[in-house]
């Protein structure tokens, strides 16, 4: 539904012919007809502020949008850290830089989902200083082609894209696939642990 008819629908539902909204609104019955018959679609801020007062409804409700409460339901302030160390390793705090938002979805938990700072070239042709966020949701399962969390001989936890060629040997690279990201590894050994997808990337502010 367009605002026009949904402007039209609010009236109607009032019982006010367009002369007594423009009346309770201050506006002229000429800009009236034009928004409902979407012959002007250019609803001032000010306009939008009277008509949604005129008809007690919000600004969401006569634009159809979604309200803030549905925007935010789900959405949660997740950790980001700057580094996680070592295999088994639990985030330090003293590596903890802020938090970001993510909207989990249905049957999720906030608490499966983390941040971790890469830098740009981990997913971009970008320098070394452009850094983003990797939101990663933990999970033993591995997204064959997908890029996901893991640690490599007990070093720091890095962003690479996974692929799956057996139940115990899968390789680890970078965008490109370059020959000094390649890992051809054992999946459980000590030599490789496979933390969680990458499921949202952002710019770093």
């Amino acid at each position: 539904m367009s605002v026009a008819d949904r402007l039209t629908a609010l009236r109607e539902n009032k019982g006010w012919t367009k002369a007594e909204l423009a009346e309770k609104s201050g506006i002229t019955v000429q800009m009236i007809y034009k928004y409902e018959s979407g012959e002007s679609d250019n609803l001032t801020l000010a306009s939008l502020e009277k008509l949604c007062k005129a008809l007690s409804v919000t600004a969401y409700e006569l634009l159809g949008w979604k309200s803030k409460a549905e925007l935010v339901e789900n959405t949660y302030d997740i950790p980001v850290y700057s580094k996680i160390y070592g295999y088994d390793s639990i985030p330090l705090s003293e590596n903890l830089v802020g938090y970001t938002e993510y909207k989990v979805g249905d049957g999720e938990s906030a608490d499966d989902f983390f941040g971790l700072v890469v830098s740009g070239r981990t997913f971009y042709d970008m320098n070394e200083d452009v850094e983003f966020i990797a939101v990663i949701r933990r999970q033993d399962r591995i997204d064959n082609g997908k890029f996901g969390a893991v640690i490599i001989d007990g070093g720091d936890m890095v962003v690479r894209k996974v692929e799956y060629y057996s139940e115990i040997t899968c390789t680890a690279l970078d965008k490109n696939g370059l020959k000094e990201n390649f890992v051809w590894t054992d999946i459980g050994s000590k030599k490789f642990q496979y933390i969680g997808r990458c499921v949202e990337i952002k710019k770093k502010i």
